[in-house]
């Protein structure tokens, strides 16, 4: 018969069981594992790419505000005195004309409180950059732990 002693084959039955279930475990784990790793990498990469995008919009609304204000300060100033001097002898256009120099003068005064981008000390592009050398380099950590497993495994395999 295959089996002539019971307890010799229930503990090597139970041997196999057992070193299947931690197999089936290991690779569980392991498939996990690669899992978590892509889905940590996606979010990285998710996050630098959002936090670049932030940088860049909020770089431009400063560059239209600023760029707002000094139109304003400037041209339509020029054109509201060239207006003064056509209307000189209209009372009414001159009022409409100094409530509008009143109003733009008030937006000015607004757009001039905001916060700029550049007051800031905050490098944004530099914390999406070090956030990115961190993924790089815990990337490389991790192929290098799966390398010295599969490259240990492969150099048993050629000592026997």
């Amino acid at each position: 018969t295959f089996c002539d002693h019971i307890e010799y084959c229930q503990s090597w039955i139970c041997g196999i069981v057992f070193i299947s279930r931690v197999c089936l475990f290991d690779s569980a784990a392991i498939g996990i594992g690669f899992y978590g790793n892509s889905e940590t990498n996606d979010g990285v990469y998710q996050l630098t790419t959002s936090i670049y995008n932030a940088n860049h919009t909020f770089a431009a609304i400063d560059g239209l505000v600023s760029g707002t204000i000094g139109n304003m300060r400037v041209d339509l100033k020029q054109h509201i005195a060239r207006l003064d001097e056509i209307f000189t002898q209209k009372m009414e256009f001159i009022y409409t004309l100094r409530f509008m120099q009143q109003l733009a003068d008030a937006i000015v005064s607004q757009l001039s409180g905001l916060p700029t981008w550049n007051d800031i000390d905050l490098n944004v592009a530099a914390t999406a950059d070090q956030i990115g050398y961190f993924e790089y380099y815990r990337l490389e950590f991790m192929r290098n732990i799966i390398g010295f497993f599969f490259n240990y495994e492969s150099q048993v395999v050629k000592i026997k």
